[in-house]
This record gives structure tokens, sequence and C-alpha cells, in this order.
């Protein structure tokens, strides 16, 4: 009981810090060596009280990552599984986001930020930088391609 005790404290106070994926959590447990029994007693109260909840989590991960941070989906996906949800609740969850206007209009955004730094450089520099950028930001390649159309070589596509 005791341990329990013990365990249910140690997974309380790294939830204050920062929420974590179920996944996430029990290897956090496991770490500290508290019993399987312990960590499956407080795994199962924490899902009932749901102070662990993967699917709202990763909603709220999403918004976070698409609206405010300005990530493509690529970079999403893979920040998400380093959080270490499961790939088939990614998968369903990232259909629930997909939005090409919104990668569009987002990697613009990047892409003028970057041009900003680019502009005494030559076009292709220019070309290779910015694609560059891009990707890292989680981009997809075809949304890359109208980005550096339009920027690069203002060739307008449909923008709105």
């Amino acid at each position: 009981m005791e341990e329990i005790k013990a365990c249910m404290q140690t997974a309380l106070r790294s939830l204050t810090r920062k929420m974590s994926s179920e996944k996430e959590m029990l290897e956090k447990l496991q770490k500290w060596k508290y019993s399987t029994e312990s960590i499956d007693a407080v795994m199962s109260d924490l899902k009932r009280l749901r102070y662990l909840d993967d699917n709202r989590l990763i909603d709220a991960l999403c918004e976070e990552y698409f609206t405010f941070k300005k990530y493509g989906p690529i970079r999403v996906k893979q920040t998400l599984f380093k959080k270490k949800f499961a790939a088939s609740l990614i998968e369903e969850t990232l259909l629930l986001y997909e939005d090409p206007k919104r990668d569009l209009h987002h990697a613009l955004y990047w892409g003028e930020k970057k041009m900003q730094r680019l502009a005494q450089k030559e076009r292709p520099a220019q070309v290779r930088s910015l694609q560059q950028h891009l990707y890292t930001k989680g981009f997809r390649l075809d949304t890359i391609r109208q980005v550096a159309q339009k920027l690069i070589f203002n060739k307008q596509q449909d923008f709105e």
C-alpha cells in the first residue's frame, strides 16, 4: 500500500510538470523501479481520473503544433511519435487535422521569414536553403515546391 502511494505521488508530481502519454508515464514509473502491481494500480487510477488520456492529450498537442507553432504535418507526426503515442492513434488524429490550405499558409509564413535572411544570396542558394528550412518545419514536398515557386520565382499559384 505504501509503494502504491509513493508511485502515485511520483506520477502526480511528474504530471504537474508536464503532461505525458500513457506509455511515457509507464516508462517513467518503471524507471523508478516500482513493482508491476503498483504501476498497474496507479496507471488505472490515473486513467479513471482522466489524468492520463491519450486522446485528449494528442488533440491538445495537434492543436498547439498546427495552430501556434505552425508546424507541417510531417513534423507534427514525428513529434507525436517521440511522445510515444500509438501509431494508429497518431494516424487517426492526423486525418482529422489534415488541411492542405492551412499547411500552405503556414509554409508561406515560414518561407517569407526565411527569405528575409536570404535576400543577399544567389538564387540557387536561396532555393536550397528555403527548401531545407521548410522541410525541417515538416512540410510536404508539394507544399515546399509551391512556396518556393511563389517566393523565389514569383509564380502565383492558388494562394488566397
